[in-house]
């Protein structure tokens, strides 16, 4: 995959990424699975050893709520962003939220408010490929649509020589085609639950079908034993605790502790 996000006529490379979080539990409603993921582009020309801050960089991230997630290898083939929605469903999911920041933006610019397709392809081990679009209407091209919803809310038509039909596709246009790893999943438990890592994969077990997992830790705890302070990922909606998918390095870490035990 190219990894090259096209932001209007620009091309940017891929430099870092944050790769895919899920979140459990369901926090709005029952069936809803919450991602975040995020990212960092250079220029094309911009070396793959040349890691120096002195050149523009844009940053992305991207949220949303996967519906009906009971597996998370069903991620491949999930299309965000253009499904019909019923009434009740408009209410909790409006398809992915888009964040934009490029280098030293006008003040005055909006990072989100855009149109955004999403969709994850084929899956190769936690890896996904995947592919974005996205539009963001300027401010003229908004206007322009209110006041051609309310005339057609109204029961008017607008004239065929209405000035203002080219402004309703101006606006940014974003193509972003790569790959994405999921690499943790965040879930929330009782505070008072004596074993809140071996809860939250239960949870993961029980909700996403993950059988198997890396290092785990509550949030803010030691992240090779395990070990949490009392007040250690504490929030709102429980004591959080960050399950990681990257096995292969816990399962080397743990055959290493073994043998420095003489086991």
């Amino acid at each position: 995959m190219a990894d090259l996000l096209q932001f209007n006529s620009q091309l940017w490379k891929l430099r870092c990424s944050e790769s895919l979080k899920l979140f459990l539990p369901r926090s709005t409603k029952p069936d809803r699975v919450y991602f975040d993921a995020e990212w960092t582009f250079v220029h094309p020309d911009v070396s793959d050893e040349d890691f120096s801050l002195n050149h523009p960089m844009l940053h992305m991230n991207v949220m949303a709520c996967v519906p009906g997630l009971r597996d998370w290898r069903d991620l491949a083939g999930q299309k965000l962003g253009d499904e019909d929605l019923d009434e009740e469903d408009d209410m909790f999911f409006h398809g992915p939220d888009l964040f934009v920041y490029p280098p030293k933006p006008d003040p005055k610019s909006r990072p989100d408010a855009w149109d955004t397709q999403f969709t994850f392809g084929a899956r190769d081990e936690y890896e996904f490929e995947f592919e974005m679009s996205a539009f963001r209407p300027s401010d003229r091209a908004r206007e322009a649509n209110r006041e051609y919803q309310v005339k057609q809310l109204m029961g008017g038509e607008m004239p065929p020589d209405w000035e203002k039909w080219d402004w309703l596709e101006e606006g940014d246009t974003l193509f972003f085609d790569g790959r994405i790893r999921l690499e943790e999943i965040l879930c929330h438990v009782p505070i008072n639950t004596a074993g809140p890592i071996e809860w939250a994969r239960q949870l993961a077990r029980k909700e996403l079908k993950l059988d198997e997992s890396g290092f785990c830790r509550v949030n803010g705890g030691d992240f090779f034993n395990g070990r949490f302070k009392p007040g250690d990922g504490i929030g709102d909606e429980g004591r959080l605790v960050v399950l990681s998918t990257a096995t292969e390095y816990y399962y080397e870490w743990l055959a290493q502790q073994k043998k420095r035990q003489g086991k």
